[in-house]
């Protein structure tokens, strides 16, 4: 695959850059010294969004051949994204830009350049850095972008925000999800009520993008945030807070947390319980260091102890900062999931807790469950029940009543009905058989192996 984009060089002329991407693992920039720094100065712009240099063998040419600089890391960087199909999107139209990026995937104009008198009679639309586009507010081709996922929104959805409104009218293209009926009901959960998960399962599951998908339902619904997966920590330092004020009211995801150091991990405790009101957080990581526990068709080469050692590594104060916990199989007899009709239950499950005027329920503070719950009274006994079974304390009591109220919610029920409690309650970590240094009592009194209660199907309904 040959992608081609008309750059801005060193020398004031649009010239073209063609990258080739193929099978393999080498990054080339025929001509450029500095082309060896490029990889790894993009892919930590693409993790702020929640994209990755790609494992590919790319070639870069310029033709003619040119002096090219920072200016043309936009190109390079949207090549790179579009032919590793991390963006959905295909480019039928030739398109200019320029601008270089930053660490955090913004873009900028290089110091020194003159802004062009001419555009390429060849492309459409030229995207360029915010500041260019207050010298062509006249020009409607020239497009301002402040970032890769501004460009990314006008190229997929023709949203632009140097006018604030959308050029193009282009309906938005959700990827082929598959997952069993149990993980679409919990999917679905997550989304609706914004709740912190902690996700475990071989590698390629699907871990990455359920997370990334939740961010992006959580940003059409609600506006948020940015998506961001750092990089893991290698000492126990985590700047936890740059983390979360970088991605307040959007999504952090925290993957691999199984590879983290024991200290890194403990130090996410107490920002983690203060971030729910502002951030959808989400962790995952592997089953054991092989990664292939209950792989489908890969078995697993880790003896018992090791796999224990490994999940131990988990407490259990860490885990009750998720309100949910799932196991991720991948399984191509899974079904996929009908984005229409998720979409349409988000709406009303988002209405109802509108109308309480209290925030998205995995987000409710303590002091506001009482107004927002209306549990039954039988509820209420199963909860205390099982809080007796299992000896969780009253932060997985909070946890279990608020995903119980948005899955009464998604049914549009006005009350917590002990369906609702039994099901949030077996999605808890202590149910799922999960080995924590600090569990108690173990699968074997888990309510999972008691029998789980049935998620609800979701009926068809017509948007």
């Amino acid at each position: 695959m040959v992608l081609e984009f008309s750059t801005w060089s060193r020398n004031n002329q649009w010239v073209q850059l063609q990258v080739s991407m193929e099978p393999g693992y080498k990054f080339q920039w025929v001509g450029r010294r500095d082309g060896h720094q490029i990889p790894q100065r993009l892919h930590a712009a693409f993790r702020t969004f929640g994209w990755k240099w790609p494992g590919k063998r790319i070639t870069v040419l310029t033709q003619p051949p040119a002096d090219l600089h920072a200016g043309s890391d936009a190109a390079l960087s949207v090549a790179v994204l579009v032919g590793s199909r991390q963006w959905p999107i295909r480019v039928q139209e030739v398109y200019s830009l320029y601008g270089s990026v930053d660490l955090f995937g913004k873009i900028l104009p290089v110091p020194g350049d003159v802004l062009p008198e001419s555009w390429p009679a060849s492309s459409r639309f030229h995207l360029v850095p915010m500041e260019w586009k207050r010298h062509f507010s006249g020009n409607n081709a020239v497009v301002g972008v402040g970032t890769l996922q501004d460009i990314q929104n006008f190229l997929h959805h023709g949203m632009r925000r140097d006018q604030g409104a959308s050029v193009q009218k282009k309906e938005i293209i959700w990827p082929d999800l598959r997952l069993s009926e149990d993980l679409q009901w919990f999917f679905l959960v997550v989304a609706a009520g914004a709740h912190p998960c902690f996700l475990m399962g071989p590698p390629g599951t699907g871990k990455t993008q359920m997370a990334r998908l939740w961010w992006k339902l959580l940003d059409v619904t609600c506006e948020g945030g940015q998506f961001l997966e750092p990089m893991p920590p290698r000492s126990a330092h985590v700047p936890i807070g740059s983390w979360l004020e970088r991605t307040e009211g959007g999504c952090l995801f925290l993957d691999e947390v199984g590879e983290w150091p024991l200290k890194a991990l403990e130090a996410l405790r107490k920002p983690l319980e203060e971030a729910q009101c502002s951030t959808l957080y989400i962790a995952a990581s592997n089953p054991c260091p092989c990664g292939f526990q209950g792989h489908a068709s890969r078995p697993c080469t880790c003896p018992p102890g090791r796999i224990q050692a490994y999940q131990r590594r988990f407490s259990g104060p860490f885990l009750d900062r998720f309100q949910l916990y799932a196991y991720v199989q991948a399984d191509p007899s899974d079904e996929s999931v009908v984005w229409s009709e998720v979409r349409h239950r988000l709406k009303r499950a988002r209405a109802m807790q509108s109308k309480r005027g209290l925030g998205l329920n995995g987000q409710l503070p303590a002091d506001s469950l009482g107004k927002a719950l209306l549990v039954q009274e039988a509820a209420w006994t199963d909860l205390r029940l099982w809080q007796q079974r299992t000896g969780m304390g009253e932060r997985s009591v909070h946890a279990v009543l608020r995903v119980a109220r948005t899955m009464a919610d998604l049914e549009e029920s006005v009350g917590v009905q002990p369906r609702h409690i039994r099901l949030a309650a077996h999605w808890h970590w202590s149910n799922q058989g999960l080995i924590s240094k600090s569990d108690l009592w173990g699968p074997a009194h888990s309510w999972s192996t008691l029998g789980a209660p049935r998620s609800p199907r979701p009926q068809s309904s017509q948007p």
